[in-house]
């Protein structure tokens, strides 16, 4: 039996039969930081006094960097063991935790987390929305992804970083994906410790396989369902189906209420603004595609726009070829901090427009062009 150190968010329990926790305290969190973090520190330096070199976060998964990356300046790397209890783990164990192993052990803090990323399973939908912003309803192939691919993708990616907060598998919609089982199995199996986000129009929902819901359940991932103007007609009959599946409680919901257009016919004088204002950058949608991570998804995805309408872009496509860069995480994490040339082909200020059903033989170009 060891003595550990628990450094927990508020509200949540940790008890363990096999460990002696000696210390516990709580991380009071402020925004996307630790606001009294002195006293976590504190607690550290009386771990180490009192010598305890096992410590355990059972943190949301904002607090995990803050904390490491101040341990890691601080010269414990190397010195102290980490465990740390995902995300996941919290979330469906209400009444508290029971630490019987040791989970997942942090074993270079040099390396930063990576707060989300998402990948196609396909380009194409079956819902076609007018100006979809990632070119789904006029895209020509299904392009599903090639799962030998997309897990040596997953490896690269845990070279440069020890973990990632949010994976979303979306599209597209990634309920067509035939192989969708295998690539929930197979991302859950890379990266233990992260939020699974299925991002889908909720349409394919009731006629699911039991196979696709055990492994959702089993692999503690959410159904993420964006309420579209067509899930809302049938939000009875999905909502039965997460019923009858005991999903209800881990689905999540986003109404999709308005909808927007930002994409430029030539280049602004102002890119910056077009930066500081992007929804992708300020919500961290880096898109993982064939190798590449983005710091936003049309980076990739528009050639599809473009090669259906001739247009000839004069920009550098800027992305990270994740098996030619030779930086670091915290590298990467600076290049896609910053303005591309590709920026100037979005205007600063996104026009809505009303939703409708759109397909490749109706789009036009101005469905996208502010």
């Amino acid at each position: 039996m060891g003595d550990v150190l628990v450094i927990k968010s508020e509200g949540i329990e940790v008890k363990s039969n096999i460990y002696r926790i000696q210390l516990q305290i709580n991380a009071k969190q402020e925004n996307k930081y630790i606001a009294n973090m002195q006293e976590c520190i504190d607690a550290v330096q009386q771990a180490l006094d009192m010598g305890i070199k096992t410590f355990v976060f059972a943190l949301n998964n904002q607090l995990y960097d803050c904390l490491l990356r101040t341990m890691y300046c601080g010269g414990l790397y190397g010195l102290v063991q980490i465990w740390i209890l995902p995300e996941y783990y919290l979330k469906i164990r209400g009444g508290g935790i029971l630490i019987e192993q040791s989970f997942l052990e942090i074993s270079d803090f040099n390396k930063p987390r990576l707060e989300s990323f998402q990948v196609h399973l396909t380009d194409i939908c079956n819902l076609n929305c007018k100006g979809c912003g990632h070119f789904s309803n006029i895209a020509r192939e299904a392009n599903f992804l090639d799962l030998k691919e997309y897990v040596s993708d997953l490896k690269q990616i845990k070279l440069k970083f020890w973990g990632v907060e949010r994976i979303y598998l979306l599209g597209g919609e990634p309920l067509i994906y035939p192989q969708i089982v295998d690539a929930i199995e197979l991302t859950r199996k890379e990266f233990p410790d992260s939020e699974i986000h299925i991002t889908t129009n909720g349409l394919l929902i009731p006629s699911m396989s039991d196979e696709f819901y055990e492994t959702v359940r089993k692999t503690n991932s959410h159904i993420e369902l964006s309420m579209y103007p067509e899930t809302y007609r049938h939000k009875e009959e999905i909502a039965r189906k997460l019923a009858e599946q005991k999903l209800e409680d881990t689905t999540i919901l986003w109404g999709r209420i308005e909808f927007t257009k930002n994409l430029r016919q030539v280049k602004s004088s102002y890119p910056e603004k077009a930066f500081e204002n992007c929804f992708a950058r300020k919500n961290a949608c880096f898109l993982l595609r064939n190798g590449k991570l983005a710091v936003c998804p049309q980076m990739l995805l528009i050639d599809i726009f473009d090669k259906e309408y001739g247009i000839k872009r004069e920009c550098s496509k800027e992305y990270i070829d994740l098996y030619a860069e030779s930086g670091s995480g915290w590298d990467i994490l600076n290049k896609l901090g910053k303005v591309t040339e590709m920026c100037a082909y979005c205007e600063k200020e996104s026009v809505p427009f009303e939703w409708a059903v759109c397909g490749r033989t109706e789009a036009a170009p101005e469905d996208w062009f502010v």
